[in-house]
């Protein structure tokens, strides 16, 4: 974008940023009224750099969501394995410690 100095059309004032609102300006002299199209343009590209960064955030802020949701559904996953591996090994025992008890009896009961 070029920078040049604002000047009226109709009475070759100068114009003053300060009257310029969104590439509109007035001349405080003749009241002729200037659309500057380029800085309207700039001022477009800028509300829509903006929309894209908004989205660009939003997307991250999902995928931030979406992997901590990740992160929490493998940490149950784990929990949930380690109680079943856990219960399984408990279980094991168990039975190990029943047969052993079984047998014990039985080779008391045929030796007495």
């Amino acid at each position: 974008m070029n920078i040049q100095k604002l000047e009226c059309p109709n009475c070759h004032a100068a114009l003053d940023s300060d009257y310029g609102n969104e590439g509109i300006f007035f001349c405080k002299y003749c009241g002729q009224k200037m659309i500057v199209e380029e800085m309207q343009n700039a001022e477009y590209d800028l509300k829509i750099r903006k929309m894209e960064m908004d989205h660009e955030t939003e997307k991250i802020e999902l995928e931030h969501k979406q992997q901590n949701i990740q992160s929490a559904y493998e940490q149950e996953k784990m929990a949930a394995d380690y109680k079943f591996r856990t219960t399984t090994i408990f279980a094991c025992i168990f039975l190990l410690v029943f047969i052993f008890v079984v047998m014990l009896i039985a080779l008391m009961i045929t030796s007495i």
